[in-house]
């Protein structure tokens, strides 16, 4: 969505049965990180922007809330039962 007019620029919707949990645009704008969920089974997938084809992938058990640090260099996470 474009932040300034509020314009829908591209959707997407998770692979197969997986559920989207979230997506992060890297501060170069070169790649969407997706949290997405499939049963029970939680996955970290790197897309390539604009197209949104799948580059990396990383199985990360129940991970929940990923952010990337200012540099986009990191991604940190906090563990699906934590308080």
């Amino acid at each position: 969505m474009d932040a300034a007019s509020g314009k829908e620029l591209r959707r997407h919707t998770a692979d197969g049965k997986a559920r989207l949990s979230s997506a992060l645009l890297t501060p170069d704008g070169q790649s969407v990180v997706t949290l997405e969920c499939a049963g029970q089974k939680y996955a970290i997938r790197v897309r390539d922007w604009p197209e949104l084809k799948v580059t990396r992938e990383f199985p990360v058990g129940d991970m929940q809330s990923p952010r990337l640090t200012p540099d986009g260099k990191l991604l940190i996470a906090q563990a699906g039962n934590a308080m």
